[in-house]
């Protein structure tokens, strides 16, 4: 016990004898309570936490609010640096005078980036003060939660390069404000849960670079846990625009001539185009729902989408439902991943795909793990046998093939059978397999090997 007690004591020792800059650091990635819970170690840790830049106010442990309200004014008031690097607040208050002057203290000394996530006991939404509008140090803020914005704001964001907001059934006139123009932005993420009202959005961002849209419907109709197809085709696009651009309930207006990254999921998919120069490098499409994939105008949606994405390098695509009549050619993509549903036939979207991708180097295949409640009756031919042609990419230009989540169904080793015989430049083969059992995937190993190899350099991993 004395010794354990003498080596307590040593590393406290030798912990504060480190230079205060370096425990300054330590302690920015402690939440500030704990950070000023360290005073108690001594004289030299009593004020160490005033000089932290980040700042970390929580109250999911505590049920006093008017405790967290005097904890906050209290370090907000003996807190000493000029300059807050992080400010980030998550609170559920009834009253939000309090919240409205820490954020502007915060401001005052030219904070960097600021997370708020500010609800309410009741239904009040909490109002963005406009001064975060007009800071000239703010570069990243993260809004957790619903806001309005009453005031018209004439100049946004001069210094913002990340914004991220998370919304539920949100107010449309305060998104439609936020959402102006970012004149330095470059990674913008929404995501979160829009109802029945139409939300349009104009976005003009010269430098924005990724684009992450994630977003879902949820109808009035729907709160009694009602299909989802009525909602579907309530949003069928029938209000057509030139301007805007409907997922959904929303409306996207996109001017963003540097974008290189795009990621969409979205559950309900209308018309969809985008406005920028041949930049493009990147783009994720998930469309995970199927009654959505039903309605009459998806096939044009999806087109549309798909044609604004067209001159991609790098594209992973998972829909439901995808006809050939939705696919562009993709001349310059070179990296493909397919995210299968059960509810279309694996040969036939995976053909149409390549015989559209006349340069692609890399194939990863990939099957979504929860099964589709809707299955669509399976040809009674298999399509793989009644190709005349082989897609220009196998026999010149693919090299690598990475399967995922590979069971060994016969639909899957048809297409493993085709893809081996005919990728004629092919390096290697990489099978991520699923089975049952260690005989199974034995099993599954040596029917592959059989299978003829149009490549003679060709090599085959099989993982179980």
């Amino acid at each position: 016990m004395a010794y354990n007690s003498k080596l307590q004591q040593r590393e406290k020792t030798m912990l504060s004898e480190l230079p205060d800059e370096v425990l300054g650091h330590i302690l920015s990635f402690f939440g500030t309570k704990c950070a000023v819970r360290t005073s108690i170690l001594s004289k030299k840790w009593r004020n160490m936490w005033a000089s932290v830049p980040n700042l970390y106010f929580n109250d999911e442990n505590t049920n006093d609010e008017l405790g967290f309200k005097t904890f906050v004014n209290r370090i907000l008031s003996l807190h000493n640096l000029p300059n807050i690097n992080k400010f980030h607040l998550r609170c559920c208050v009834d009253d939000f005078s309090h919240i409205e002057r820490w954020i502007c203290i915060a401001l005052r000394r030219n904070v960097v980036e600021v997370d708020l996530s500010i609800l309410s006991e009741g239904e009040e939404i909490f109002e963005l003060p406009s001064r975060l509008f007009t800071s000239k140090t703010l570069k990243a803020l993260t809004l957790g939660s619903n806001f309005i914005i009453h005031s018209p704001i004439a100049f946004c964001f001069p210094s913002l390069k990340f914004l991220s907001v998370h919304i539920y059934h949100p107010d449309i006139e305060s998104m439609m404000s936020l959402f102006s123009r970012f004149p330095v932005l470059e990674d913008l993420t929404l995501d979160g849960t829009i109802g029945d009202e139409e939300l349009k959005l104009d976005i003009i961002a010269p430098k924005l670079k990724t684009l992450t849209i994630s977003l879902c419907t949820e109808r009035e109709a729907e709160s009694d846990s009602e299909s989802e197809d009525e909602g579907g085709e309530d949003d069928g696009g029938e209000d057509e625009n030139e301007d805007h651009n409907i997922i959904g309930g929303c409306g996207f207006y996109i001017k963003a001539p540097k974008l290189e990254i795009i990621n969409l999921s979205v559950d309900v998919l209308s018309d969809y185009e985008l406005k920028y120069e041949k930049l493009l490098v990147t783009a994720n499409i998930d469309l995970y729902d199927h009654s959505a994939s039903e309605h009459p105008t998806f096939a044009n949606h999806a087109s549309a989408l798909l044609e604004s994405v067209s001159d991609v390098k790098y594209l992973s695509l998972s829909a439901h439902c995808l006809e050939a009549s939705c696919l562009p050619y993709f001349n310059k993509l070179k990296e493909l991943k397919l995210v299968f549903q059960n509810c279309h036939q694996l040969e036939s979207l995976l053909l149409d795909i390549l015989d559209r991708s006349l340069n692609l180097e890399c194939l990863v295949l990939d099957r979504e793990v929860e099964s589709c409640a809707c299955t669509t009756q399976q040809c009674s031919e298999n399509p793989l046998e009644t190709l005349e042609a082989v897609p220009l990419c196998l026999t010149s230009k693919l090299k690598i093939i990475s399967i995922i989540r590979f069971t060994g169904h016969p639909e899957e080793m048809e297409v493993m059978k085709y893809l081996l015989k005919n990728s004629l430049a092919l390096k290697t083969t990489t099978i991520f397999a699923v089975t049952n059992n260690c005989g199974d995937a034995k099993q599954v190993q040596r029917n592959l090997c059989m299978f003829p190899r149009g490549s003679e350099t060709c090599e085959v991993e099989f993982i179980s």
